[in-house]
């Protein structure tokens, strides 16, 4: 995979991952909704420390409430939990993405 540690700037990013990566990431700020633009639909942004680089990571519907279902409904009490994503090929635009395992 290579040194993912810049992937995407300051987003991490699943494009220059394979499908099937698996990934951890800390959740390190509260979310917030992100509104739809023509590259991406509505999400939410999360902060996150990935390979010790904080980062921000877009989070779509189904994997939001995943985590809601596990941590709650407020983000502030995701943060400090370790997350795990695998990569994966999204319906939205045909790109990869990222879906919460576990």
């Amino acid at each position: 995979m290579g040194d993912t540690s810049s992937i995407g700037g300051d987003w991490l990013s699943a494009k220059e991952m394979k499908i099937g990566d698996k990934i951890k990431v800390l959740v390190t700020g509260e979310g917030e909704l992100s509104p739809e633009t023509d590259d991406f639909a509505a999400s939410w942004t999360l902060d996150v420390k990935y390979n010790t680089a904080p980062m921000k990571m877009r989070l779509n519907t189904k994997n939001v409430t995943a985590i809601r279902n596990k941590y709650g409904k407020d983000s502030k009490d995701w943060v400090g939990k370790e997350l795990e994503f695998m990569v994966y090929m999204t319906n939205f635009q045909n790109k990869l993405g990222f879906q919460l395992v576990g």
